[in-house]
């Protein structure tokens, strides 16, 4: 059995380098949504719009970790089960 080490390097550092992505996004995400809630009930006309603007980013940053997650499953499962030429 050959073990081709590039492509093994070239997929361990993507593995590594998506899944950090994934992880600062979701996680930045949250931060966010944290911060919003704490400005909710502020009362005041500038933290009720900083709320909202807060709100926004982190269900943005929700919906671009979850769509980089589903973009990588879909490519894997095509690549598994893609027959060889």
């Amino acid at each position: 059995m050959n073990i081709d080490w590039t492509k093994f390097e070239q997929v361990a550092l993507g593995a590594i380098g998506f899944s950090a992505f994934v992880v600062i996004v979701y996680s930045l995400g949250v931060r966010f949504l944290t911060s919003a809630q704490h400005l909710a009930g502020k009362g005041n006309k500038a933290a009720s719009s900083r709320e909202l603007a807060l709100r926004v980013l982190s269900y943005a940053l929700f919906a671009v970790a979850a769509v980089a997650v589903a973009w990588a499953v879909i490519w894997m499962f095509q690549v598994m089960y893609t027959p060889a030429k």
